[in-house]
């Protein structure tokens, strides 16, 4: 059996740790939208939920929504302008009233390297009768402008 070592976890025990003095709070980042038939009746429209700021590194988030279609079209993604599916993509939260913690794998400790604007994309507009309702997105994450996104090599 061979054991593997990081330069965070080194075999020697002297990794970094994350306490007093180096303390990274959580960051949390919401909007609550309140979402017109307008909104939602056209493939390709999309509202601004927040920014990100430089050195956010996201670690989670959820989506929800109240039920907006009257069949199952609509498919919401949110990422930002450059790449529109970054955190979710094509969620049916808006289908029938449902939450989703299934955030998109590029999405998972993606780190904003500038002050971002975040938004939501109707990736599939509303194919029944579209209704107006509410879209919740939450971002949580830490700030770190020194963070590396490098993924650690380990050895024995």
């Amino acid at each position: 059996m061979a054991v593997y070592y990081t330069s965070k976890a080194p075999s020697n025990g002297a990794g970094p740790t994350v306490g007093p003095g180096t303390f990274r709070g959580l960051v949390c980042l919401e909007a609550q939208v309140a979402m017109t038939t307008a909104m939602i009746d056209n493939t390709n429209d999309d509202v601004g939920l927040f920014y990100a700021p430089a050195g956010f590194v996201c670690i989670g988030g959820t989506i929800s929504a109240t039920d907006m279609d009257s069949s199952t079209g609509l498919a919401i993604d949110v990422g930002t302008a450059a790449t529109e599916a970054l955190f979710f993509s094509a969620s049916a939260v808006g289908q029938a009233a449902t939450f989703s913690t299934a955030l998109a794998p590029a999405g998972h400790f993606y780190k904003f390297t500038a002050r971002t604007e975040v938004r939501a994309f109707i990736q599939a507009a509303a194919s029944g009768t579209p209704a107006a309702g509410t879209l919740k997105v939450a971002l949580w994450g830490f700030i770190d402008p020194d963070y590396s996104t490098t993924a650690l090599t380990a050895s024995t």
